[in-house]
């Protein structure tokens, strides 16, 4: 019977000359010198085919009695599935690929891309071992005993939000970063908090660090569970002893600590444990990485995997050169799912009246327990009346500037018989005396909060990003001989703000220029400068009006898309 070791099961089965002989009604597993049934039809296990080897000490790669397959000279290739050193016929790896059917047949591949975010696979081989470690978290009198994993390979330092929670950690500022997810070239913009606490050695606590890190929900939901007691009895004979870092396994990692602080907390000795395993000194103690054989601690291995993506590549290949030809005429090629479901609340809540676009905000978190703000933005207002006191010019742009929104119906004094819950937005003149059109311009500060409370941007969800890329537009721009440009600061005000969300967009303003302790309220009644969403709700608005044209005039809106989005 010949049985071939296949390279790769999405190739055809084509045998190799890599064969071995053997009689077809002697089970090579089976204890019996003879039996009804061939080596390849034997019903037992893999464990127990194993085991049967084990007992009688044969190989397990060239099946031959006398020695074992680490001191095998056989130049047999290695398993057809799993590339490691034994026979197909002992291999209990699941992870094969179906062949892919070339002759008109549809892939058995499947034609959907899944992303697994850290999963677990248990396969008897080489164990690696991360540099983890735990250490005492402190803020205050508050101590909490986290585990950790050292990562030189990562920029930042990422923080659970639940240890952060659980801590009340404050958060010192948020920074707006661009992320490159695993299998992917483009990155993601995302806004993290960032905290600060101090770590130290649980036995310790003269050895400490003071940490900035990135909030996160997940850094890995897998365990990791190594075998504690025979790595520390291997560490022992050593007379060495771990610290309480290497033994903290079967828990998740709460804190990922990159090359940012990744060498204050090496010390920079090393020890080896064996060929291959290391023991390495930290602040918080020694700690183990390196690679070890199953064989050695009679374990099975655990792999974390941070993300496995599975796609049918010739499929998705096959895909992509068809939808070549609608280059820059698909406007939402790389838009998510859930960026796709955040555009489509938006479109919902999008209404025309009165000739023109008219939407709520684009709450992220419920408004209800949003603070007023009233005192900060009253303060801030109490200051910008002291500046125009010094500038009569400023004052009187200034001034202009809402002047003609109130007549335009842009802004609206607040009425007091509209009590509940509202925010109030402080604001500022940025003045540009280099333009040509626009010198002052009024921006809100959305962004603003008191201790302990929430802004307006912290409940506003900021919308998948719509506008084109500088460089298409840039490239479009070039086109044609002849370019149009415009001032466009007029546009968000163009978009209506719903009657039951203009409370939240209160500001005070200033009916006599003489008397700064005397304010009035207003609030605008369409999209401002200053808030988060501003940007996607005005792209979604233009995007949702292009479609709108008649299908008559498809050619229009294409080149509009094309030009405009």
């Amino acid at each position: 019977v010949d049985l071939s070791n296949r390279k790769n099961e999405t190739s055809a089965n084509i045998p190799h000359a890599s064969a071995f002989v053997i009689d077809v009604k002697k089970c090579l597993f089976c204890v019996k010198s003879k039996t009804d049934h061939d080596t390849l039809s034997c019903p037992l296990s893999v464990e127990e085919r194993k085991a049967h080897l084990r007992r009688n000490g044969i190989c397990y790669l060239c099946l031959t009695q006398g020695h074992v397959y680490k001191k095998c000279n056989s130049k047999r290739p290695p398993c057809g599935k799993c590339h490691r050193r034994h026979s197909v016929l002992i291999c209990d790896t699941s992870t094969a690929l179906e062949p892919l059917s070339i002759g008109g047949e549809q892939s058995k591949v499947q034609n959907t891309s899944e992303v697994v975010t850290c999963s677990n696979i248990n396969i008897n081989q080489d164990e690696v071992l991360f540099e983890s470690c735990s250490a005492l978290m402190t803020i205050g009198n508050k101590r909490k005993t986290i585990n950790i994993l050292l990562d030189n390979a990562s920029q930042r330092c990422f923080l659970k939000k639940e240890i952060a929670d659980e801590m009340k950690l404050p958060v010192i500022r948020r920074e707006k970063l661009l992320v490159y997810v695993f299998g992917s070239r483009d990155p993601i913009e995302k806004i993290y908090e960032v905290v600060q606490f101090t770590l130290c050695n649980s036995r310790d606590p003269e050895k400490s660090i003071k940490i900035e890190a990135l909030l996160t929900e997940v850094i890995s939901s897998s365990p990791f569970k190594e075998s504690a007691n025979k790595l520390e009895q291997m560490v022992s004979r050593k007379n060495m002893k771990l610290s309480n870092a290497s033994v903290s396994f079967g828990n998740e990692f709460s804190l990922l600590i990159g090359a940012q602080y990744f060498w204050e907390i090496h010390s920079g000795k090393k020890k080896k444990l064996t060929k291959t395993l290391f023991v390495i000194d930290t602040i918080f103690g020694k700690v183990v990485q390196g690679r070890i054989s199953p064989i050695d601690l009679n374990c099975v291995k655990n792999v974390s995997v941070c993300k496995i993506e599975c796609c049918s590549t010739l499929n998705e290949n096959l895909k992509q050169f068809w939808e070549l030809d609608s280059m820059g005429i698909n406007d939402r090629g790389n838009i998510s799912e859930c960026d796709e479901n955040l555009i489509t609340r938006f479109e919902n809540n999008l209404t025309f009246k009165n000739g023109r676009y008219e939407t709520k905000l684009f709450w992220d978190k419920n408004p209800s327990k949003l603070h007023n703000n009233f005192e900060i933005a009253k303060r801030r207002f109490e200051k910008l009346c002291m500046r125009m006191k010094e500038n009569n010019w400023l004052y009187n742009e200034y001034t202009t500037i809402v002047a003609d929104q109130l007549n335009l119906n842009i802004v609206e004094e607040w009425s007091s018989n509209n009590e509940g819950n509202s925010f109030h937005m402080p604001h500022s003149a940025v003045v540009r005396t280099d333009k040509e059109t626009t010198k002052v311009r009024m921006v809100f500060d959305a962004s603003s909060k008191g201790k302990g409370h929430k802004s307006l941007n912290d409940c506003l969800a900021p919308g998948p990003p719509l506008n084109p890329k500088i460089l298409d537009v840039l490239l479009r721009f070039r086109e044609f001989v002849y370019a149009f440009c415009s001032d466009i600061q007029g546009a968000n005000l163009t978009i209506g703000i719903a009657e039951e969300d203009r409370d939240y967009l209160r500001f005070f303003w200033f009916p006599d220029k003489q008397d700064s302790k005397s304010y009035k309220i207003l609030r605008m009644t369409r999209v401002p400068f200053g808030v988060t969403s501003s940007p996607f709700m005005l792209a979604a608005t233009i995007s949702t009006t292009f479609e709108n044209i008649n299908k008559s005039e498809a050619k229009l809106m294409k080149c509009l898309i094309h030009h405009f989005m």
